[in-house]
């Protein structure tokens, strides 16, 4: 096989090597430890980061320096700043060395998937503040997902786009993610970098599919404009625009800043959508401590307020239950960089 001359990558990719592509294609941008939790559970800190910094030096993938953060010290009340994880994100060498491979499936997913010109501005640390928060829900959603022997395949795009026939930009979503659960699923032992990604195959009919529609509030967004965004959700699911494109109902969850935000934007979600199916919760709040985004806070609003919304309603009702399937992970012992 024999690849463009602007990709200089070697001949035989390794498995891992393509997975790392693979995935941050899908998540449009990744921090370092989501990478880490994902796909090297298996291998030293170091060899991640040689890994790493191979395909940034082949121009697959782009790097920058993320976050500055607050680290307290043993002195009360003092904290000294420290470099925050590396953020990394796909080519347009790696897509076209996806699809020189045939990596991805030929269902449209190698030309949906988020990448830049190696040649291209870096972008900056505060546009990516809203692709960031996305990022980490879908990879915790992803890391505890798979963990479970029902998971049978998931479908992941940051930045998905809808058209209409005359070609108009109707909706970009956030992040869409479709995870299909096998009831009767037997535990699979994959190696830890494999996601288990759909390739455009039919699914079983027995198969239950939780689709997801994230979408990461800053706290910058007026009423106005969140009114918009919910009425856009509502139209497109009553005309079975959803149930076209993704084979189902997608049911959306609204991530805002910590505090009181999640109140307002419930609010102006439920004035433009009262029968919203909805669910909404905070970057603090979001992640449990053991099951990750699976198994947050999340609340849902009904006509007599909010109450809990629980993201596996009908498959998993409770975190005990999950606990129990997800007890024979292999690779449980946590990663390296954690």
């Amino acid at each position: 096989m024999t690849f463009p001359p602007s990709i200089p990558f070697p001949a035989l990719a390794s498995a891992r090597e393509i997975a790392i592509l693979r995935l941050v294609g899908r998540l449009g941008v990744a921090e370092t430890p989501w990478i880490g939790r994902l796909l090297f559970r298996d291998v030293s800190l170091r060899s991640m980061q040689a890994m790493l910094t191979s395909l940034v030096d082949q121009h697959l993938l782009w790097r920058m320096e993320g976050r500055r953060q607050l680290v307290a010290t043993k002195t009360p009340g003092k904290t000294i700043p420290r470099k925050g994880p590396y953020l990394y994100g796909l080519t347009a060498d790696a897509r076209a060395l996806l699809g020189e491979l045939g990596a991805e499936p030929r269902d449209g997913t190698l030309q949906r998937l988020i990448a830049r010109d190696r040649r291209a501005p870096l972008p900056t640390l505060s546009s990516l503040d809203d692709d960031l928060a996305r990022s980490a829900w879908c990879a915790s959603v992803l890391d505890h997902a798979r963990r479970t022997p029902m998971l049978a395949g998931v479908n992941l795009q940051a930045g998905c786009q809808i058209w209409n026939n005359a070609d108009e930009l109707v909706q970009t979503i956030g992040a869409v993610l479709i995870l299909a659960f096998n009831p009767k699923g037997q535990q699979v032992t994959r190696p830890a970098w494999e996601l288990p990604w759909l390739s455009g195959e039919a699914l079983d009919p027995s198969w239950r599919l939780v689709r997801f529609a994230l979408e990461a509030d800053t706290g910058v967004a007026n009423s106005a404009t969140i009114m918009m965004q919910a009425q856009t959700y509502s139209r497109l699911s009553q005309n079975k625009t959803y149930q076209k494109l993704f084979g189902g109902p997608i049911k959306p969850v609204v991530l805002t800043p910590p505090g009181d935000r999640i109140n307002t934007v419930a609010q102006r979600w439920q004035e433009a959508w009262p029968a919203t199916p909805a669910m909404f919760t905070s970057v603090d709040s979001a992640l449990h401590p053991d099951y990750g985004a699976l198994w947050g806070s999340y609340a849902k609003l009904v006509q007599g307020g909010p109450c809990r919304a629980i993201p596996l309603e009908g498959l998993v009702s409770t975190v005990e239950k999950w606990a129990k399937l997800v007890a024979k992970w292999p690779y449980a012992g946590g990663w390296a960089g954690a």
